[in-house]
């Protein structure tokens, strides 16, 4: 049964991308002979050029430290050019005496060489931090997530767990232990990290959001929606945490509060369309048409993907 609620769990997620309104978005990015994406795609390449040369102009009138490019490199990380700021982290090495003090910068370089996929010169980055200070807990903890990446949960559960024996308040470990766990079906486990982590950073939506989602998974749907209410309460309006909520909702058994979160997350069409599939999945396909047709008529751009659903409710109505 376990196997079961997790692989409709799973058809659920992979409808909650695929039904967004992004599905049609490809159709829209040429207008007229002018592509968009190409244009965003230039301009986003001409700004990290800017931000270059104002970077040179101002190492003429007073050369950067250290400091200075670790900034750099935290301000490109923030808008989302990781690759800029890789470069400036970079930079912030070469400009510094290799000592201990920079731990923290090579740690934010092997988190980089984990976004980008690179996780043998992320585990020789974390390793290295380790020649400095053999008990650095978040270098132990980046060991952890690169072995995880790699698949290899034994080696990363136990990283983990000489990171928190190094540092029993480092919350960043603890979502990653609860995660594995998540992951592995243990989910009473999980839970007790994630709730340890948010008395340690209670103001993190995202341990809230795991949390709920251990919940979830275990089949305590209302502890559940608590947890993913309170993720929006701390971080605000998140489509990602809305359609996890009306998942929750929807497992709990109230259609309405499900519906309403969908709506929030991704507008009214994408919201019908979703609620019908979970109760075409489950069986329900008298509830399932109706909210299908409902998404028709709401919005056109659903009619081939609400339609097919529809079909293939109708086909399983017939057969009972």
């Amino acid at each position: 049964m376990e196997l079961k609620r997790r692989i409709v769990f799973a058809l659920a997620i992979c409808l909650l991308i695929i039904a967004g309104p992004w599905a049609c978005s490809s159709k829209n990015t040429v207008q007229n002979g002018f592509d968009i994406s190409e244009y965003k795609k230039s301009a986003e390449i001409q700004k990290q050029k800017d931000a270059v040369a104002d970077e040179n102009i101002a190492n003429k009138l007073s050369p950067m430290t250290s400091a200075d490019y670790e900034r750099l490199g935290d301000s490109f990380f923030q808008q989302g050019s990781l690759e800029m700021a890789f470069v400036q982290y970079m930079h912030a090495v070469s400009a510094a005496s290799p000592d201990a003090a920079q731990n923290s910068l090579r740690y934010k370089i092997g988190r980089l060489y984990l976004r980008k996929g690179i996780t043998d010169q992320a585990m020789a980055t974390f390793e290295g931090m380790l020649k400095y200070d053999a008990n650095n807990a978040l270098a132990y903890e980046g060991i952890g997530r690169a072995y995880f990446k790699e698949n290899n949960v034994k080696k990363a559960e136990e990283n983990y767990l000489q990171a928190l024996n190094l540092d029993t308040k480092l919350w960043t470990a603890r979502n990653a232990l609860g995660v594995l766990y998540d992951r592995q079906g243990r989910f009473d486990e999980a839970i007790a990290q994630f709730q340890a982590a948010i008395l340690i950073q209670p103001a993190s939506g995202s341990l809230f959001n795991n949390l709920g989602m251990a919940y979830l998974y275990k089949g305590q749907y209302d502890k559940a929606v608590r947890s993913l209410s309170e993720a929006l309460r701390v971080q605000g309006s998140n489509a990602k945490i809305y359609n996890n909520l009306a998942l929750a909702f929807y497992k709990a058994g109230n259609e309405k509060d499900a519906l309403e979160a969908f709506k929030r997350a991704e507008g009214q069409a994408a919201a019908l369309n979703n609620l019908g599939y979970l109760l075409m999945v489950d069986g329900k396909q008298a509830g399932a048409i109706k909210y299908l047709e409902e998404a028709i008529e709401a919005d056109s751009k659903y009619y081939e993907r609400a339609h097919e659903n529809m079909l293939q409710a109708k086909g399983q109505l017939l057969v009972k």
